[in-house]
Formats: C-alpha cells, sequence, structure tokens
C-alpha cells in the first residue's frame, strides 16, 4: 500500500500556510524597497504611482498575515498573478526604472516551487502581457527591447528550473516516505504504515456504519522450516505468501507484513463470515503453492470484527491475536474468532 504522486500537471499546491507566510515577507519586501527608490531619487515623476503601489502592497501583505484560513483560491491568486501585475506597475512607475524587472524573479522562484505546470503556464503569459504593457506604456518603446526579451527569459529559466528541482525533491520524498512505510522483503506495508492505515479504517467503519474485519496470519512451523531448507527459502515463502494476499486483494486495501512471519489484513465492509471466506481462499492458494514446493505452507489465522468489546484498533489487533493462539494452540492450519474457545480447521476443499 503506498501513496503515489500525483502527475505534475495536477499536482495540488501544497504548504499552504508555508506559501502565505512567504508572501507576506515578499509583499513587505518590495512594498519597502519602493518606498526606498521614492526617498533616494527623490523625483516626482512616477512617486505618487510607486507609494500608491507600496500602499496596496502593504495591504495585501496585511491581508495575508490575518487570513490563516484563505481559500487556496486566493492563495494562488496572490503568490502568482497579483504578484506578478504588482511588479509590473512598478516596473511602470519606476523611473529611471533601474533594476525593478529583476523582482519577477520572485513569482517566478514561487510559482516554481509551489505551483502546478498548468500556474507555470498562466503565469508566463500574464508576465508577458502586463511587462510588455509595463516597458510600452511608460518608457521609450525602442529602450526596453532587450529589457523585455532578457527579463523573460531569465524568469522562464528561473520558474523552470526550480519548478524541476522541486518536482525532483517532491518524488525523493514520495520514494522515502514509501520506503520508510515498506517491509523491505515483501514490499507489503510495515507494522509502522499498518498502525496509521488500520486507525483511519477503523475511524471510516465507524463513520459510515459499515462492517470492518481484521485478520491476523501466522505462518506455521515457520523455524522448523528455516532450519530445514535455510533463511533463502525462508524468504522465498515469506514473498509466496505476500503474493499470495497482494493477489487476493487490491493495492487500496491495507495488507501487512507486522512481524516475522506474521501478516495482517483489513477488511473493509466485510464482516465475519466474509473473513473466514476470505481466510479460506488464502489457505487453499497455500496448498497449491506448497504442491510445486518443496516445503509444506499452512497459515493460522485469528480473525476480529469491528463491535462490542472491539471498537478501536488496539482493541480488535489484541482479540485478533487471542484468537490466533486459540488457532494454533487447536493444532494450527487453523482459523478462529473472537470468541472461539476451539478453532476450525481449514480443511482441504472438496
Amino acid at each position: 500500500m503506498s501513496v503515489d504522486a500525483a502527475p505534475l500537471e495536477t499536482q495540488p499546491l501544497t504548504d499552504f500556510d508555508e506559501l502565505r507566510r512567504s508572501l507576506v515577507v515578499g509583499y513587505v519586501v518590495t512594498a519597502i524597497t519602493a518606498v526606498v527608490a521614492v526617498l533616494v531619487v527623490r523625483t516626482d515623476r512616477g512617486n505618487v504611482g510607486l507609494l500608491s503601489v507600496a500602499g496596496f502592497e502593504l495591504g495585501i501583505a496585511a491581508f495575508l498575515a490575518i487570513g490563516r484560513s484563505l481559500p487556496v483560491w486566493v492563495i494562488r491568486l496572490s503568490a502568482f498573478a497579483v504578484a506578478v501585475g504588482v511588479v509590473s506597475a512598478v516596473v511602470a512607475f519606476a523611473n529611471p526604472m533601474g533594476p525593478a524587472p529583476l523582482y519577477y524573479i520572485w513569482p517566478a522562484l514561487t510559482c516554481g516551487h509551489y505551483g502546478t505546470r498548468n500556474d507555470a503556464r498562466l503565469m508566463m503569459v500574464f508576465f508577458a502581457i502586463t511587462f510588455g504593457l509595463a516597458l510600452g506604456v511608460a518608457h521609450d518603446p525602442q529602450v526596453p527591447v532587450i529589457t523585455y526579451v532578457s527579463m523573460l527569459s531569465i524568469a522562464g529559466l528561473v520558474l523552470a528550473v526550480q519548478h524541476r528541482d522541486y518536482a525532483r525533491m517532491r518524488e525523493l520524498t514520495r520514494q522515502l516516505a514509501d520506503a520508510a512505510a515498506t517491509d523491505g522483503l515483501t514490499r507489503l506495508i510495515n507494522r509502522r504504515a499498518f498502525t496509521d492505515a488500520f486507525a483511519r479504517e477503523v475511524e471510516r467503519a465507524c463513520l459510515v456504519g459499515l462492517p470492518l474485519s481484521l485478520i491476523v496470519f501466522d505462518l506455521d512451523h515457520f523455524k522448523q522450516l528455516n532450519d530445514r531448507f535455510g533463511h533463502a527459502a525462508g524468504d522465498d515463502a515469506l514473498c509466496a505468501f505476500s503474493s499470495i494476499l497482494r493477489e487476493q486483494w487490491s493495492a487500496g486495501d491495507v495488507v501487512a507484513r507486522i512481524g516475522g512471519e506474521e501478516f495482517a489484513v483489513v477488511l473493509f465492509d466485510t464482516d465475519f463470515s466474509g473473513a473466514q471466506d476470505a481466510v479460506d481462499r488464502i489457505a487453499q492458494s497455500l496448498r497449491h503453492w506448497s504442491l510445486a514446493s518443496p516445503m509444506i505452507l499452512t497459515t493460522s489465522a485469528g480473525i476480529a470484527s469491528l463491535g462490542p468489546g472491539t471498537s478501536s484498533p488496539l482493541e480488535m489487533l489484541v482479540a485478533a491475536d487471542r484468537a490466533l493462539y486459540v488457532a494454533k494452540d487447536a493444532g494450527r492450519n487453523r482459523v478462529a474468532q473472537v470468541g472461539d474457545r476451539a478453532a476450525r480447521e481449514l480443511a482441504p476443499a472438496a
């Protein structure tokens, strides 16, 4: 069971609060820079416009600072389109223009880190339009052509590199998360990941009012199998049993290796009877596998279902473990459920 990253074209914006805070800083810095430019240059041309832009930026910064529950679309708009528009306004009013276009790198970096490819495309189109208007309206059109082309190229390159690097980092983070949650031998989820997934399934079952069952499997006489055939053969047996479990259930189900030769399966919308049928199918698959192998592999199983006395993940796991011990004490190759004092043998199918 793993969580795959969405394609970059549809990857949702993440870390909204982090982005919101970074926007507050960005708008404040840009506003302060505009005010400093007015005070240092001390020219009447464009001063009112720059001060107006600075005031607008401080207003956006204050809005973002207090808006801890802002909708996603507002954060997107502030991060990409509004930021580009504000920089274009600064370029239009700054006279001389100086290094003002370099501030386009700020929304380019932000979009490259937090946005999707579609966000990047839309931002570059908006950038090209507003930057061109700012240069054409406020400056000599013969002078800024090279500035326009250069800045458009630089911002696009910054955005593309940042987006690529962040996508790689996101993929590496996903791989590390999968590795931390996956058993290295069987490729099933491990006990830590199982604990979290099981808790979510119990919560979901309680919320929608559907049955939920837990099966705990233990491979019989596994130590003797290792001693007789070797640890490599034992690993093959573990992998074979894992494959049988994967064939029975889909990737969306909770199937885990929770111990050396112990496995667990959480069955959503399945009661005791359905869980017993599932155990029978697993036992039958094991018998077929054993026919083609020098090893005879059987399993014992304990079943617990969500209900009074087993209403939490811990209570269900304890109950399933107790049922498993009943099955093993009864001679192995058996299945027992909560409340059973005797286990039912997993007899070969007729």
